[in-house]
């Protein structure tokens, strides 16, 4: 053995935090910040498919598009539904 003894090891530990878990009113913050996130990038997406789309029905020949309206009237008679929506994103009824 050796006459030189080995000091005693002392360790300090870091004072441990705790986040303290988020209020409800935060959560709600949180959630409206996050859908709103998401219906922006919604809408931009479906902005660009309305003028793909649009771009698209434009190279069409006029009987083309009667034909295209035609058929949007016959599944609107038919499943009794309105897509008025459609018929303005490209041209009037």
């Amino acid at each position: 053995m050796s006459d030189n003894p080995v000091p005693p090891v002392t360790t300090t530990m870091p004072p441990t935090t705790t986040t303290p878990p988020p209020t409800p009113a935060e959560v709600i913050d949180q959630s409206k910040a996050d859908i709103t996130t998401d219906v922006a990038a919604v809408e931009s997406a479906a902005s660009s498919v309305v003028s793909a789309a649009r771009a698209q029905y434009d190279t069409l020949k006029p009987e083309a598009q009667a034909a295209f309206h035609e058929m949007l009237n016959t599944l609107e008679a038919r499943y009794g539904s309105d897509m008025g929506a459609i018929h303005s994103m490209f041209g009037a009824k």
